[in-house]
């Protein structure tokens, strides 16, 4: 009897780890099974997680603009050649910002003289209708400007820097597309407001709208190209009537700063502005540069900082310290070459400010 009962007891165990290893298999393959599913539903996950998904869809927009217009001087009496240039970002839906460069012509008696300068408005636009073709504009922000004055026997001229306010109120529409981005027409009313002189324009003009995508995936190869380098040439004139126009040379290296914001960059430069019978300047400049909304062709920023010169005019020999702003424009010639047109105005302290008009190339890298 006992040995049948272990006999029975083999029989039962055998029996126990043959069904064991004939689920096995399956047991294998339900584990393996719920692993892939793991790991899809984790790929999944990722793949349309809400962060990625706003990654993949996020963008900067903004726009570019030129006007022209005819305005009046008070006193003054009529400009001519009035004309603005600015870049703008969106910083909330219907909020704007930018910077931009006016020129308020030139009135017609010279005792309100020539001025012209910078400015960073707030932008506040009102869209009209579903497809928001039409809309208004409302801009104010501070004027920093330099005006060039006669003397009272006007034997000689003067840079006189001022701080003061513009207005606009304007209205636009959007038209068709110039290449894979979109233009609007728009017609403004622009208002100064200055110690010295106000002065009021009507203008008329286009505006190119910006609007750069910011894959995750592209921001790997931005960041092996943060460092950019020009080689520029061109007229430099000083603002003075009384003065030659002559040729100047600049060199700029220019790092962006993604790790900050997309927005900003740092540069450092060498310069030589010629010599124009009144200023003979070189020197080293550094500067902090705005970035507008990169399109597939075009990159348009603005900068400004110190500009560390060595006067060389036997009159007024000495070492400085001045200021530079600049507005840039690159076009994308192939994925690292563009071609490149900057302004510059150096701001003296000494009544010698100077335009300079380079064009040149560079390369990123």
């Amino acid at each position: 009897m006992k040995q049948k009962s272990i006999f029975q007891r083999a029989k039962l165990l055998g029996l126990s780890a043959l069904l064991a290893l004939s689920m096995t298999p399956n047991l294998a393959y339900s584990e393996s099974s719920l692993s892939q599913q793991s790991t899809n539903m984790t790929e999944n996950t990722s793949t349309y997680s809400p962060l990625k998904l706003q990654e993949k869809e996020s963008s900067r927009k903004g726009d570019s603009y030129f006007f022209l217009g005819q305005g009046l001087a008070s006193p003054g009496g009529d400009t001519k050649y009035y004309f603005r240039f600015g870049i703008r970002e969106q910083i909330k839906e219907n909020f704007w910002a930018g910077v931009e460069y006016l020129n308020e012509g030139h009135p017609d008696l010279k005792e309100a003289g020539h001025r012209d300068g910078f400015a960073v408005p707030l932008w506040y636009f009102i869209p009209i209708g579903k497809e928001k073709k039409f809309r208004f504009e409302l801009g104010a922000g501070p004027y920093f400007n330099m005006n060039t004055t006669p003397s009272e026997d006007n034997s000689e001229e003067y840079n006189e820097k001022n701080l003061g306010l513009l207005l606009s109120l304007g209205a636009s529409y959007r038209l068709g597309k110039l290449g894979n981005n979109k233009t609007r027409v728009t017609v403004q009313a622009n208002e100064v407001l200055m110690p010295g002189f106000n002065s009021f324009a009507l203008t008329a003009g286009l505006i190119l709208d910006l609007e750069e995508k910011c894959h995750s995936e592209k921001s790997s190869e931005e960041k092996n190209k943060l460092y950019s380098l020009s080689l520029l040439g061109g007229p430099s004139v000083t603002t003075r009537g009384d003065a030659e126009a002559s040729i100047g040379y600049k060199v700029n290296l220019r790092r962006e700063l993604p790790e900050i914001s997309k927005r900003v960059a740092l540069s450092l430069g060498g310069i030589s502005e010629g010599n124009s019978g009144l200023s003979c300047r070189r020197g080293i400049m550094s500067q902090a540069w705005f970035i507008a909304p990169k399109i597939s062709w075009l990159e348009l920023s603005a900068g400004a900082g110190p500009y560390f010169a060595q006067e060389n005019n036997p009159e007024i020999k000495c070492n400085e310290i001045l200021g530079i702003v600049s507005i840039d424009a690159r076009i994308m010639l192939t994925e690292n070459i563009y071609g490149e047109f900057m302004f510059d105005r150096v701001v003296s302290t000494k009544h010698v400010d100077q335009d300079n008009f380079f064009f040149g190339a560079g390369i990123k890298f």
